[in-house]
């Protein structure tokens, strides 16, 4: 029998995610001059999402979220388009990075069983990537 904890747990994990989301879709939005509330990203981003129930390889993402943008805050295609790009872009980097991490932490011989030294290694590794972000932050609004 399932605990009814677990699944509340999942609910809110999900809920979280998915304001997280939202989050980041306003914020990347706002990059391009581009103001929106916090409900209303949430709710393309939930429109986009069960979209993509429907539709196979991410399609729902890709119709979905332009298309709500358009509806509920009158944004140019082209500009919810890119933040999309953005977003798919940032999706897919943060798995490679965590696999290196993986493939370092499992992998490597050469620091038998020192876990300060792969720890302190990849900290490092993550402010040089978030300095980078934060120095070259103009490039988001390239898009």
């Amino acid at each position: 029998m399932v605990n009814i904890i677990y699944i509340f747990l999942i609910l809110l994990l999900n809920l979280f995610l998915v304001l997280f989301l939202g989050f980041r879709y306003r914020l990347v939005l706002s990059f391009l001059s581009e103001k929106i509330s916090r409900l209303s990203s949430f709710i393309i981003f939930c429109v986009a999402g069960s979209i993509n129930y429907l539709v196979p390889f991410k399609g729902g993402i890709l119709l979905g979220g332009p298309t709500g943008a358009k509806i509920r805050e009158n944004i140019d295609v082209k500009k919810s388009s890119a933040v999309l790009a953005f977003e798919q872009l940032f999706e897919i980097l943060w798995q490679l990075i965590f696999v290196l991490i993986v493939i370092y932490f499992t992998g490597n011989k050469l620091l038998k069983g020192n876990i300060f030294f792969k720890l302190s290694f990849v900290i490092f590794v993550l402010f040089i990537i978030i300095y980078f972000i934060w120095k070259h932050d103009k490039l988001v609004t390239l898009l």
